[in-house]
Formats: C-alpha cells, sequence, structure tokens
C-alpha cells in the first residue's frame, strides 16, 4: 500500500525538475504508472504561447478529434497572451487511439470518469500545474461534467502539485446534454451524432479512399457535409492490414463512450456545484437553437430548473442560430459569450 504513494511522489518530483533527462525520465515513469491505472496518455498540442501563464484544456466531441478545434482555439486566446489552450484527444480518438492501441484491446469498463483521467494523467505528465478552466463539446461536454465531479472529490489530486489546482475555476458546456439521453431515439434522428456513429460503424474498413467513404456515409443517410467532415479523420490503414485508410476512430470505445453519455445523469451535480462552497467553480451551458432533435421543450426545462436551483454559478446560453456544431456555425457570438470568462481571470 506504501509502494503506490511513493511512486507517484518520487515521479511528481521528477516530472517537475528543471530542464534535462531527468523531466523525460520523469514523464515516461508517470506514462508508465498511468498505464497500470488504466489512464490513457493522450494526444495532445498546445496553442497559444509556451510561457503563458493560464491554460484552457479544450476537448473535442464523439468521432473528432483535437484538430476540428484549432480554429476555435486560437480565436478564443487572440489578444490574450497570458493563455494557452490544451487541445486533447479523448480516449479511443485521433492519435489516442494509436499511442494507446494495447490499452484499448484488454482495458476495463469505459466510463466517463475514466476518460475525464486520461484528460488529469495527461495533464500530469505535461507538467500542467493548474487547469484553470475546462471546455468541452458535445461528448466532450460531458466529459467535462466528470471530471468536475471526479476533481471535487480529490479523485485526480495525485496528478497535480495539489487537490486544489486540478479543479478549474471555470467550465464551459457546448451543446451537450448533462441530463440522461434516449440513445434509440437519438440515433433515429436524421443527421444526429447517433445516426452518424452509428453508420460509421456500419461501414467495412478499410476504405480504398476518402471518395469510397463519402459513397458508403451517403448511402446510409448521413448528409454529404457531415460525410466530408468525416474524411478528415481518415488515416493510412497501417502495415500488417489491406492497403486503404480507416477512421482515426477506436469505434467499440466510441460506441461505449455515447452509451455512457446518454446512461449519465449531471443535473444533480449541476446543482451542487452551485452550492459547493469548497469549490467555487462556474459552470456556462451553450445550447445551439437549431439543434432541436436534442432539446425538446421537457429536456430545455429540466436544464433550466437544474440552473436555478444552482444559484448563479450555474448558467445556461443559447446562440439562436447554430446547430450542434456551434464553434463551426457561429464562432463569433460563442467567442463573444466566453470573453468574460478569460478577461475575468486574466
Amino acid at each position: 500500500f506504501l509502494f503506490p504513494a511513493i511512486f507517484r511522489g518520487a515521479m511528481r518530483v521528477l516530472a517537475c525538475r528543471g530542464p534535462g533527462g531527468a523531466v523525460g525520465a520523469g514523464r515516461a515513469a508517470v506514462r508508465f504508472w498511468q498505464g497500470l491505472r488504466g489512464a490513457h496518455s493522450l494526444g495532445h498540442e498546445f496553442v497559444g504561447p509556451a510561457a503563458a501563464e493560464r491554460t484552457c484544456v479544450l476537448l473535442h466531441g464523439l468521432l473528432g478529434s483535437r484538430k476540428n478545434l484549432r480554429t476555435p482555439a486560437r480565436a478564443l486566446i487572440r489578444d490574450r497572451p497570458g493563455w494557452r489552450v490544451l487541445l486533447l484527444d479523448l480516449r479511443g480518438h485521433g492519435d489516442s487511439a494509436a499511442r494507446n492501441a494495447g490499452a484499448l484491446a484488454g482495458s476495463g469498463p469505459v466510463t466517463l470518469e475514466a476518460a475525464a483521467e486520461d484528460v488529469a494523467a495527461t495533464c500530469g505528465e505535461l507538467g500542467v500545474a493548474q487547469v484553470d478552466m475546462i471546455v468541452g463539446h458535445s461528448l466532450g461536454g460531458k466529459v467535462v461534467l466528470a471530471y468536475l465531479d471526479a476533481a471535487r472529490r480529490g479523485r485526480f489530486a495525485e496528478h497535480f502539485p495539489s487537490r486544489r489546482s486540478s479543479m478549474p475555476r471555470q467550465a464551459w458546456v457546448w451543446d451537450s446534454q448533462p441530463g440522461f439521453v434516449d440513445r434509440e431515439a437519438a440515433t433515429g434522428e436524421k443527421h444526429s451524432v447517433a445516426s452518424v456513429l452509428r453508420a460509421v460503424s456500419d461501414v467495412p474498413q478499410p476504405v480504398k479512399d476518402k471518395d469510397v467513404l463519402v459513397h458508403e456515409l451517403l448511402a446510409r443517410g448521413v448528409s454529404k457535409p457531415i460525410a466530408l467532415w468525416m474524411t478528415t479523420n481518415l488515416v493510412p490503414a497501417g502495415s500488417g492490414r489491406e492497403p486503404g485508410f480507416v477512421v482515426a476512430t477506436h469505434l467499440p470505445t466510441a460506441n461505449a463512450l455515447f452509451q455512457a453519455y446518454g446512461d449519465t445523469d449531471f443535473l444533480p451535480l449541476l446543482e451542487e456545484l452551485g452550492n459547493d462552497e469548497e469549490h467555487e467553480v462556474r459552470v456556462d451551458l451553450i445550447r445551439a437553437g437549431r439543434n432541436t432533435s436534442a432539446w425538446r421543450p421537457g429536456v430545455v426545462a429540466a436544464l433550466e430548473q437544474a440552473s436555478q436551483r444552482a444559484g448563479d454559478r450555474v448558467n445556461v446560453h443559447t446562440l439562436p442560430e447554430a446547430g450542434h456544431w456551434v464553434h463551426i456555425d457561429d464562432l463569433k457570438g460563442l467567442v463573444t459569450l466566453m470573453e468574460r470568462s478569460f478577461d475575468e481571470r486574466e
């Protein structure tokens, strides 16, 4: 029982040392320990000045990757030299799928908390001492809520200098339902994320080229813009496989995460965070006005009631002209809504 605690402490010291071999050795050992715990080392990149004092973590949605969010990341911190954005590929997505191929085959249940711990563990591996803000779109938004729930219980303290530094002061959730989601109904909705996931899962892979993927998805009812977007996630099939391309998403993991997304209710968490005297975190949720299939009247009412009970720390905003991909449909409106969060913490 003492060894894990001693090991974590020693690795934190190594990872925090100055430039040189100790940092690399420390991070390698931290990654080894993460593997024992089941946490994945996520694909990542920073946007913004390396010397920035504040870090915003930004998480993509289902079937996406960090590269989908480079444009909004740059827009959010434009003219803010004190901020940088850490873009991460969620478990089973983008570069994270290849980095953790063995773990994907043999890891335990895929949960939102496991995905959130991947975020915390990768921050620790990269030497991020404080998560000042955390933001997520769609699935990423629900991982944000899982992160807040676990961090307030001290679940991620081992990845940071202190328990407090693992808990952001601000969170933004982009068009993500915090309550239960009827996955069957969502899958039946044309152009929904759920229907796209089912269609992609049905396409035989590898595909010869991008045109074949577009053709296969169109045949399964996916709209042409979304089919073209999915081609940005193609990667070479690699050695030992047939020539061609595969989607850079581990589809069993994606399906498991989508199931967890629907089966998890964070509406009570919003109320608890609003009244949490120890952690004064503010949570802002953005609803896409044109995403009417997801935001039915009952869903909207439940969210607004939870927000009211939580007080002024939990707020709901609407971008009336945006569809589910709010950062594409109304980037200017999104940045305007979020400006206050960056300005207040500079």
